[in-house]
C-alpha cells in the first residue's frame, strides 16, 4: 500500500511535509476482519515516526505517530519529558479537569499515588482472589458447555473479567449489560456527542457509588479510595472519582478484548490447543506469547518541552501516539513478529505499557487469563470457530474482537 502527499498542508509548521501522512485504519474497512493486517497496511511506506491530523486514535488535531518498539520505551520511561496528563481526556469531555487516577499523573505525585494503589493489586494479593476468580470461570464455561457452541464474547469473553471486576469494585454484576453499553459509547463511538453523554452517565453513576460507599463502607475498591491517605492527606473528592473511574473503565474493555483475540487465534489453532491440553504448564507460557502477538492499547503522550526522538524534531505541547499494536507486529523487536511461538525465549511486549506507568493490573490480567486456558482446555474439547458465523474484529483505543461463534464435538 503506497503512501501519497496529503493534497493540503494541516500540520503545524515545524512538521516537514513528508512526515505529514494519513493513518486512518479505521476508514479501512479490513480492521472489522484483521485489525493487525490492516494496521500493517496503513504503515507500509511510512516513515518510522510521523505526523498524522487523519488520527482517528487521537482526541487531538493531530499527533505524532511511533511504529518501533524502542521509541515506544524511551516515550514510556521519560515521565517528566512526556507528559501523561490528560492522556485519556474523558473528563475534558464534560468540559471538566480531574484526571483518572493515577493514570493521567506526572511525577511527583503519580509516584506517591502509585505507591497507595500498587499494593491492592499486588501479585503477593492475587493467589487468595484466585478460587473466586476458578469459580466464576467455571460456572460461566459449565452454562454453555454441553450445548456444543457459545458465542465467546457475549457468553465467556465479556462476562469472566467483568464479573471478577466489579465483584472487586462492589458493584452489581447485574448491571453488566447496562455498564458495557457505557464503555462501548466512550471508548468506540466516533460520534463526539455519543461519547460525552457515555462519559456523563459513567461519571453520575460513580458519583451515586462514591457517595454510598461514604455512608456505607464496604470490603471494596470505591470505599478503600474513600479512607485512602497518601502523603498524609485523604484524596480529594476529584482524586476518589479519577480513581474509581479509572478502575471502571480499565476493567471493562482490557482483558475481555485480550479474551477475543487469543481465543481468536487457538480456534485457528488446533495445533496449539492440543499442545495446552497434553501439557497444561504451558499454559502461562503461551499467554506471555499471546499478550505479546496481540498488544491493543492505544495511549499518548505530550511532549512537555522541545526535544529529539530518532531523529524528529518534536516540540514542546506536541501529542504522541502510543500504537502499541504496531509493537506486536513489529520487525525490529522480533524478526518474525506475526508468528505465535510459545517458546520464543524473548516475548518482550508493551501489552501492559512500560515505565512508571506499567499497568497496575497485570497480574491479576495475567492470572485471569491463565486460569481461562486451563479451564477452557480441561473442559471444552477442541474448538474452533463456526463456518458460515460472522466474525467481527475492530481497531480503535483498544483493539479487540465484536463477535466470535466458537463450536465443538
Amino acid at each position: 500500500m503506497t503512501t501519497s502527499a496529503p493534497s493540503a498542508r494541516k500540520c503545524p509548521f515545524h512538521v516537514p511535509t513528508e512526515l505529514d501522512q494519513d493513518f486512518d485504519i479505521l476508514r479501512n474497512p479490513g480492521h472489522t476482519e484483521d485489525p493487525y493486517k490492516a494496521l500493517a497496511m496503513a504503515l507500509e511506506g511510512k516513515p518510522r515516526i510521523f505526523w498524522s491530523s487523519t488520527n482517528p486514535f487521537s482526541k487531538q488535531p493531530g499527533a505524532w505517530v511511533l511504529t518501533r518498539t524502542e521509541d515506544m520505551r524511551t516515550v514510556l520511561r521519560n515521565p517528566k519529558l512526556f507528559s501523561s496528563a490528560e492522556n485519556a481526556g474523558f473528563s475534558k469531555l464534560l468540559g471538566e479537569n480531574w484526571s483518572l487516577v493515577p493514570l493521567e499523573m506526572d511525577p511527583p505525585h503519580h509516584g506517591a499515588m502509585r505507591a497507595w494503589v500498587n499494593p491492592l493489586f499486588a501479585s503477593s494479593v492475587i493467589p487468595a482472589m484466585e478460587p473466586a476468580i476458578r469459580e466464576t470461570c467455571v460456572q460461566l464455561i459449565e452454562e454453555f458447555r454441553s450445548k456444543g457452541h457459545c458465542e465467546f464474547i457475549n457468553e465467556f469473553g465479556r462476562p469472566f473479567p467483568v464479573t471478577v471486576i466489579l465483584q472487586l469494585m462492589g458493584l452489581p454484576v447485574s448491571e453488566l449489560p447496562r455498564f458495557l453499553e457505557w464503555e462501548d459509547e466512550l471508548l468506540h463511538s466516533e460520534d463526539m456527542g455519543v461519547k460525552a453523554k457515555a462519559a456523563r452517565q459513567i461519571k453520575d453513576y460513580l458519583v451515586e457509588q462514591i457517595a454510598d460507599r461514604r455512608q456505607k463502607p464496604r470490603d471494596d475498591l470505591f470505599t478503600k479510595a474513600t479512607i485512602a491517605e497518601v502523603g498524609g492527606a485523604p484524596l480529594s473528592e476529584d482524586e476518589v472519582l479519577g480513581f474509581c473511574y479509572l478502575m471502571f473503565v480499565g476493567g471493562l474493555d482490557t482483558v475481555a478484548s485480550s479474551l477475543g483475540l487469543h481465543f481468536q487465534y487457538l480456534a485457528e489453532h488446533p495445533e496449539l490447543q492440543e499442545r495446552l491440553r497434553k501439557d497444561p504448564s504451558l499454559i502461562p507460557q503461551a499467554v506471555e506469547e499471546l499478550l505479546r502477538r496481540f498488544s491493543l492499547v492505544v495511549s499518548h503522550r505530550r511532549a512537555t518541552e522541545d526535544t529529539e526522538l530518532a531523529g524528529v524534531q518534536i516540540k514542546a505541547g506536541d501529542w504522541i501516539t502510543i500504537h502499541t499494536p504496531a509493537s506486536a507486529i513489529d520487525e525490529t523487536l522480533h524478526s518474525d513478529p506475526y508468528t505465535v511461538d510459545i517458546d520464543r525465549p524473548n516475548k518482550a511486549h508493551l501489552t501492559f505499557s512500560f515505565g512508571a506507568h506499567t499497568c497496575l493490573g497485570m497480574h491479576l490480567a495475567r492470572r485471569e487469563l491463565i486460569i481461562a486456558l486451563e479451564e477452557w482446555t480441561q473442559r471444552v474439547p477442541g474448538f474452533r470457530i463456526k463456518p458460515g458465523a460472522p466474525l467481527r474484529t475492530h481497531a480503535g483505543p483498544v483493539y479487540g474482537v465484536d463477535e466470535l461463534h466458537l463450536e465443538w464435538n
